[in-house]
Formats: structure tokens, sequence, C-alpha cells
């Protein structure tokens, strides 16, 4: 047998190996999409730039694939998980916390399997356009995947350079996608409607199908999550005042959202109904976008509630069990808890990008023209102050943590409160003779500050021994 392919080009098909060197490659980065402000992102053009370098070289087709591949295995998800991975620049996505905790904890396989189109075969006689004898042949199990022959198809077409890899990609992923606005009505409606009419009703359309899943959502976190935390009694999370906060904290007024979007949904689907072709859907939004108010304060208490969420996973083996079984449920579309609670802030911002949409195709003389203009000016200050709620909530919280947090060796230091700002914190490691230690670097509006790190009851805690520097007031 010849071995002219050896282990380290087969690497590349092992998906540890791609996911881990995809974690330590991706820089996430802050971003404002949709008037929202998401911290930690990355694009899908940045993940298959990275899995398509990982991988040798590969064209882009196959590098999304295998970015597919690892967001089925929630190494990362998009931010508000309706649409399989993209490479797209306009795509944002980010690690999952499971991702995240086995970096923590030391973990390098944050994904397990095989990618089979990355793995090479040993046979001589297998070439790139013709796969060899053997039943293990990868190229065989690629073609012998699908009921039709992929490689017929492949040697038929070779002069049309169409690509092996984009019949896969047909194949595979086939998804059964929301039936557009042309497919719910009579075609003597279709060819009385003018083409830039259509466009218009399709915009409508996914408006309203989509309020209709984010409804679904949130029935799904109402009737998967909260529901059962709050009625298992002890045998998930033990005492009944510590339960009732903790789903407080994770979930705080979602349960408002929920309403809310329940009625505007029901509406939306009332004027369906109502109308084949839909003459204005404005209205309906003015309707209840001066309720959207219960938004802000969701908002602003993500970054808390999650904190809650993680650190009960840690502390709690029956909780972690809980959510890694929720998670797996059919019902979840393998999306994580926490992808679900980002969803009202996201549906929020994505409001104005739909009513947009429909803007651009509305015609002059029609109500939408004034009333869709006074709805997206009402919803961009909402996203305005959820922004300015999140900034100021997550820093008062962030220095209640680190005060609650930090011990001195001799008298406090200086005093971390909410008029204090933290612009920046991170870890380093300090060598000394033969040895290293963590350490976690505080950057006050007044003080630098180095502090030891110890873990306590899942907790991380810092002890300072002595001031590290001041900054002198300008």
């Amino acid at each position: 047998m010849n071995h002219r392919h050896g282990n380290p080009g087969n690497s590349v098909a092992l998906l540890s190996y791609i996911a881990m060197e995809m974690y330590k490659r991706v820089i996430p980065d802050d971003v404002i999409k949709d008037g929202v402000e998401f911290h930690y992102l990355f694009t899908g053009k940045e993940a298959v730039d990275q899995i398509a370098d990982i991988s040798n070289g590969i064209d882009r087709n196959r590098a999304l694939m295998i970015g597919r591949t690892l967001e089925s295995l929630d190494v990362f998800h998009g931010i508000d998980g309706e649409r399989r991975f993209m490479d797209a620049a306009s795509e944002l996505y980010r690690f999952t916390a499971k991702t995240i905790q086995l970096v923590q904890d030391g973990d390098t396989k944050l994904a397990t399997g095989v990618f089979t189109p990355q793995t090479l075969c040993y046979s001589p006689t297998c070439t790139t356009d013709r796969p060899c004898y053997s039943n293990c042949c990868p190229k065989i199990k690629r073609v012998n995947m699908f009921p039709f022959n992929l490689y017929f198809i492949q040697t038929l077409y070779s002069q049309s350079n169409i690509q092996y890899e984009s019949l896969i990609e047909n194949q595979t992923n086939k998804k059964t996608s929301r039936a557009l606005w042309v497919h719910s009505v009579p075609k003597a409606v279709i060819a009385a409607t003018p083409p830039q009419e259509q466009k218009r009703q399709e915009c409508i359309y996914e408006l309203i199908y989509t309020e209709e899943d984010f409804a679904h959502d949130l029935e799904y976190i109402n009737n998967y999550w909260i529901k059962p935390l709050t009625t298992a009694g002890d045998s998930i999370i033990s005492g009944s005042e510590k339960r009732e906060q903790l789903v407080q904290q994770i979930f705080w007024n979602i349960a408002e959202i929920e309403k809310i979007s329940t009625a505007l949904s029901s509406a939306l689907v009332q004027r369906r109904k109502e109308q084949e072709v839909i003459d204005m859907i404005g209205d309906v939004m003015m309707a209840f976008v001066y309720q959207f108010e219960p938004y802000v304060a969701y908002g602003s208490h993500q970054v808390i509630g999650k904190h809650h969420f993680e650190l009960e996973k840690r502390r709690n083996t029956k909780f972690a069990q809980f959510v890694k079984a929720t998670e797996r449920k059919p019902q979840s579309r393998r999306l994580e808890l926490n992808g679900y609670l980002t969803k009202p802030t996201t549906r929020l911002g994505r409001y104005n990008l739909l009513l947009r949409e429909i803007l651009k195709h509305t015609p002059q003389g029609n109500p939408d023209r004034e009333i869709i203009p006074q709805v997206m000016n009402a919803i961009a200050n909402l996203l305005e102050r959820v922004n300015e709620e999140t900034g100021r909530i997550e820093q008062q919280f962030t220095l209640q943590q680190i005060d609650e947090r930090m011990a001195f060796k001799s008298t406090s230091i200086f005093v971390v409160n909410s008029e204090r700002e933290l612009v920046m914190q991170g870890k380093m490691k300090r060598k000394g003779h033969g040895s290293s230690e963590d350490l976690q670097v505080f950057l006050f509006d007044h003080y630098l500050v180095f502090a030891k790190i110890k873990t306590q009851n899942h907790n991380e805690h810092f002890k300072i021994s002595k001031k590290v520097k001041k900054k002198k007031k300008e």
C-alpha cells in the first residue's frame, strides 16, 4: 500500500483540530447591528476565512460546509439562531458558552468527529478524478451517501465547471424553507399584482412569519425552561426562595415580551387572512410599538441574567444536567438557552431592517409611507435606550462583582463603587524564578491593579497586597 498521505495531512479532517484552531485564530469583537450593540462576535466571512486557511486553503464552499458542521455541534451559533451558518460579513456569530467553558477548563476537544470530505485515501489507484476500488475509500462513502451517483454527475459535467462540493452542499443542506407570499395566494392574484407590489408583499410576509417564529421561540422558553424549573420543586434547584430568585434573574421580564409578541403576531396574521394583497401594515405596528417598553428593561438586564445562569451551571450539577438535557431536545433546534435569551434584543433591532425593506417598495400615496417612518423612529429611540442602559448596568454590575470578590492584605487600598469606571480588564502571566502565576489586571479610571486569582465556590476572587499605580488627575 502506498502511504503517500501522512497523518499531518489528515489532521485537517479532525473536527476537534479545526474547532480548536478556529477558536485560537478568530478574534471576536464588539459589533453594532440594527442599532443593537453586541459583544464578542465574529462574522461568517471571518470564520470561513480561518477554516479555509486551517484546512490548507480549501475552497470556500467546503469551508462553509465545515462551518455548518461545527455550528451543528454547538461550537458557535448565530446571534439570532434563525438562519444556518452563512459565508457573509453581515452575519454575526459567537462561540457558545459550552465552547468557552471547555477552553477555560483546558479541554481541546471542542468538537468530536471526522469531516470525511477532508480525509485522504491510501490507495495508489485513487485519484482526484476517480475514486478507487476500496469500499473504505472516503470518496466512495461520500458518493454512496446520496440516492444518486454524484460521481457520475461530476464526470458528466466536469467540462461545465460544476463543482462536486456544490452538489454535496445542495443535498446535505436541503432545508424546508418558509413558503413565500407567492406560494400563499392563488395564481390569479399573483398575475394581477405588479412586480414591485409583489416585492412589497414578500417583505410584509417576512415580517409576519418571523414574528410568528419569534412568538413560538418565547413560548418554547416558557414551556421548556421556566415552567419546568418553577414546578420541579427541589429536584433541580433547592429552596423555593432561591429557585424563584434565580428564575427571575435569568429570564427577567421575558413573559411580558411574550405577551406583546403573541398579540402582535395574532394581529399581523389576522391582517394577512383579511387581505391576500395587504394594503398597509404600518398601522398594526404603530398600535404595538409603544408597548415595547419591556424590551429596554430586558435588554439591559441580560448581562446579569447570563451571569446567574452560568454560575448556577457551575455550582449545581442537577441544574447543569437539566440544561444539557433540555438543549438536546428536538424543540430546542440545537440552539442553547443563551441563544434564545438574546432573541428579544435582536428582534427589536430587526424590526427596522424589515420595515425599511417594506418602505422601499411602498408606493407614494400609501399611508405606510408616513406611518412606517414614525414606527421606525420610535424603535430607534428604544434601541438607543437599550444600549445606554445596558452599558450603564453592565458597568455597575461588573464593579459590584469586583468589589465583592476583591480582598486586601491590609486596609482597603481604594474603594470600588458605582462612581468609578472600569476601563479594561484581562489576565496576564507573571514569570518568576522557575515558576509563573496568573494575575488579573484591572485598569480603573484612578488605579491600575494587579491581583492574584483564587477560585472559591466556582467564582474567581482577587487578592491584592499593595497599591501598584495611581493615575494622576489631569
